[in-house]
């Protein structure tokens, strides 16, 4: 079961920066899952939100800003206010600190996520050759279509919170459902397929027990300490501990 830090290192770090999956990686986190947003004058940063108010204090989007004009700001760690705030890495860094050491979850978001954004980020995994490091991400099934379709041997990964349709001939590599999806028929099902199942953003101690006992191939979360060592409880469980789960669903 993967583990995969929540928008770079979780709570190991400021959120989409440099310091958290460098801490992810000292974590020994399988993957990292990030945000980027493309600038005005056309570069890709790492930012969440519509805006940078929340993260930086900044209310502009990132196509109204220039990367000199982004890379000014410093994102505060709201998971330890007492530590430092960050400066906003491009794509290019993470690559540069993560290539080798961490896959990457990429997930094109806000207003800029189109076709160039894909187009762009497929050409910077092909030249830094790291095909089997990164997976494209989109909550926009017609990113992921377009993907799939003009650049097959790219991952992907499809973002929902409730399917509509036929699951089966839902495309992705990944399919990453929003927890309450995650139940273990629909699990299983798209398992069957031949999907990789991977839910989010676990980050309750119910939430943590249950799904490190449950089959899905990854775990996205903010507290990569708690899913790891939920993981390795279930491993040292012993033949009788699962019997009476199955039995009695504790």
């Amino acid at each position: 079961m993967a583990v995969i830090a929540h928008r770079a290192g979780g709570d190991l770090g400021a959120e989409n920066t440099i310091e958290g999956i460098l801490e992810a990686i000292k974590e020994k986190v399988d993957w990292t899952e990030i945000d980027i947003q493309r600038t005005k004058d056309g570069a890709y940063v790492l930012n969440h939100d519509g805006d940078f108010k929340r993260v930086a204090g900044n209310s502009r989007t990132s196509n109204q800003l220039t990367l000199a004009e982004v890379k000014k700001m410093r994102v505060k760690n709201s998971f330890d206010p007492s530590k430092p705030s960050q400066p906003i890495p491009t794509i290019e860094e993470v690559v540069e600190v993560s290539k080798g050491k961490i896959g990457l979850f990429i997930e094109l978001k806000g207003q800029t996520a189109d076709e160039k954004m894909a187009d762009d980020m497929v050409e910077l995994i092909k030249n830094e050759r790291i095909e089997q490091e990164a997976v494209l991400l989109s909550l926009d099934y017609n990113l992921i279509t377009y993907i799939e379709q003009t650049y097959p041997e790219i991952q992907t990964g499809y973002l929902y919170y409730f399917a509509v349709g036929e699951t089966k001939d839902l495309l992705g590599d990944y399919l990453i459902m929003e927890e309450r999806e995650a139940i273990p028929e629909k699990v299983a099902e798209l398992k069957s397929y031949g999907k990789k199942v991977i839910v989010w953003t676990v980050n309750t101690d119910e939430s943590v027990d249950r799904f490190t006992a449950s089959e899905v191939d990854g775990i996205i979360t903010d507290y990569v300490r708690k899913v790891k060592q939920g993981i390795k409880d279930q491993d040292n469980r012993s033949d009788i501990d699962i019997i009476i789960d199955a039995i009695f669903g504790t």
